[in-house]
């Protein structure tokens, strides 16, 4: 009577096809894997410049809402002029109220190593009145606001320049008197009166395919001050002035 011998364990070519199955299909999993990390970066990139250049309109809004009234106090140190420049250099100048939660903080006398921190304390100067520059940089595509703070010390400090958007393609503002809308604006040569409001446009650009231009995204906004003159106290020329 003859016994079959029952075969036991796997041949090395059954070994070598399996390792190389799955060798396979390790390759295909990690093409599939870099295609979609890559196509997520490229939408990343893309959608980047239009979060940032909202993010930046955003904080000019906050600014321009808490603008004070030009030269609020004779020294000019709580408050000075206003100045907008729609044409060539576009900037703003001006004062505003403002918080800075969390800037500056100073560590608690009874901090411990080790512990969690009690409750720490804004520097005094990171709330109140402050100055506020907002103009594209030198590079001509860098939006930036730099911002000065403790306007009360001997020596003015120098202000605190952040980057609000890059890639910017072009930034204008014009300003509204209350009747027509104007390139320019001087509070000192306008009664020390403010714009009824003003109005943003900027565009970025914004990463497209390789080998087509950038496409531009633009943001347009309209900013009304509450410190602003009446529109009655437009004076000649359309530009608001002769207000106290």
């Amino acid at each position: 009577m003859k016994r079959t011998l029952r075969r036991s364990g796997f041949t090395l070519l059954e070994v070598i096809f399996a390792a190389a199955s799955a060798a396979l299909v390790m390759s295909v999993l990690y093409m599939s894997l870099n295609i979609i990390l890559k196509t997520r970066e490229a939408s990343n990139a893309a959608v980047a410049p239009v979060k940032t250049a909202i993010a930046a309109a955003d904080l000019i809004r906050q600014d321009l809402e808490a603008v004070l009234p030009a030269n609020l106090v004779e020294n000019g140190k709580l408050s000075g002029e206003f100045i907008g420049n729609g044409q060539g250099q576009q900037s703003l100048d001006f004062y505003c109220l403002g918080n800075d939660a969390g800037w500056a903080l100073a560590p608690p006398a009874n901090a411990q190593p080790g512990r969690a921190a009690p409750v720490t304390y804004d520097q005094p100067w990171s709330e109140g009145s402050r100055h506020v520059q907002i103009r594209i940089d030198t590079d001509g595509t860098t939006l930036v606001r730099g911002v000065t703070r403790n306007l009360l010390a001997p020596a003015v400090p120098n202000p605190e320049v952040e980057i609000l958007c890059r890639k910017v393609k072009s930034f204008t503002l014009q300003f509204y008197d209350g009747v027509t809308w104007q390139t320019d604006w001087d509070s000192t040569q306008n009664g020390n009166a403010l714009p009824m409001a003003i109005q943003m446009v900027m565009e970025v650009n914004v990463d497209s395919r390789p080998g087509q231009p950038p496409e531009v995204y633009k943001v347009s906004r309209v900013f009304p001050l509450a410190c602003a003159k009446l529109p009655r106290a437009a004076g000649a020329g359309g530009a608001a002035g002769g207000a106290n």
